[in-house]
């Protein structure tokens, strides 16, 4: 223990529920002013992480005049954690060219309930011109729920449903136990990464088979899902709307799986948006899906190989994509 305490203590990993404060807007957000490493040497990533003042991921910049600024909204998609600041997508728009300076307010465990809080929490406290919310698969089923899951990070810092904010859920005894794994999870990573490897080694088979199962069937939304999404949308086209900004929606990339449900999103989106001019449809699923049918572009080097999260050469295609689409669109 003393080892792993010394070992952690010079390396600065830090658990992952560190880097969270709560927040009445939009749950939880990223910790403002925090800065710590993301993963380790026991992962597939082991990142530098910094958190700016108003919780945003930290992003590199060029030394030019940009004339338009973009927001970035989403969940751990866009957050980035697995690779370092200058890694990201974000970051990487901005290096290769000096029109667009994206900011990066995408953050881990986030649904569009999640984002829209986020968004409200701070469209009159930084300058923008245009918003970019890039849904992950799961956001549409977690948004159905007001407690999807109960999970880790809901019980620990609050969740918001329906512009609503619902406080913590913990027990004494579970307020105890959460803030000792904080601790343990800070000062014992070796520790922590084994008694974690030891839980995987409990449902190998089961994963593999689940993930087997969804590589061959095609991810279909349901109703439920489409009308709640329809509903958010609108809330948040109507918020960037009031500020002056245009809003434009995206589907993360299908990367793990054959197809997955942002494809079906922006298809539905791209109907809804061509009939109300709300918000405008941009096809990075769609586009990217296209490229792997034809071989053009191998989905598996996008990723982590055991983890769906771009890896540095994904953020690098998709920072190419996206600066494509705004030169072309203006």
């Amino acid at each position: 223990l003393l080892f792993d305490f010394l070992i952690t203590s010079f390396n600065g990993y830090r658990g992952a529920s560190k880097f969270y404060s709560a927040d009445k807007y939009a749950g939880f957000i990223n910790k403002p002013n925090f800065s710590g490493k993301f993963g380790g040497f026991l992962n597939e990533f082991s990142s530098n992480v910094n958190i700016g003042p108003l919780g945003e991921r930290l992003s590199v910049i060029k030394d030019c005049q940009y004339s338009k600024n973009i927001i970035f909204l989403g969940d751990s998609g866009v957050a980035g954690f697995e690779v370092n600041d200058n890694e990201t997508f974000v970051s990487k728009i901005n290096l290769k060219q000096c029109k667009y300076k994206g900011i990066n307010f995408g953050v881990r465990g986030y649904n569009t309930h999640n984002v829209l809080g986020n968004y409200k929490r701070i469209k009159e406290r930084i300058n923008h011109d245009f918003v970019v919310y890039i849904v992950f698969p799961n956001d549409l089923a977690e948004n159905v729920n007001v407690h999807p899951g109960l999970n880790n990070l809901i019980k620990k810092f609050g969740n918001v449903f329906d512009e609503v904010y619902y406080p913590p859920q913990l027990s004494k005894s579970e307020n105890i136990y959460y803030n000792l794994r904080i601790l343990f999870a800070d000062n014992f990573y070796l520790s922590t990464k084994l008694l974690y490897l030891l839980e995987k080694r409990q449902m190998p088979n089961f994963v593999k088979k689940k993930d087997q199962k969804l590589n061959k069937q095609i991810s279909k939304i349901s109703k439920e899902e489409k009308n709640k999404m329809n509903n958010l949308i609108k809330k948040l086209s109507e918020e960037t709307a009031s500020s002056g900004k245009i809003l434009y929606v995206a589907g993360y990339p299908c990367l793990e799986y054959k197809k997955c449900k942002t494809i079906e999103l922006e298809n539905y989106l791209k109907k809804l948006s061509d009939k109300k001019s709300l918000f405008k449809v941009i096809s990075l699923s769609n586009d990217l899906y296209e490229k792997f049918n034809k071989k053009l572009l191998d989905p598996s080097i996008m990723k982590f190989s055991n983890d769906p999260h771009l890896s540095k050469f994904g953020h690098s295609i998709v920072s190419d994509y996206l600066i494509k689409y705004f030169k072309k669109n203006g």
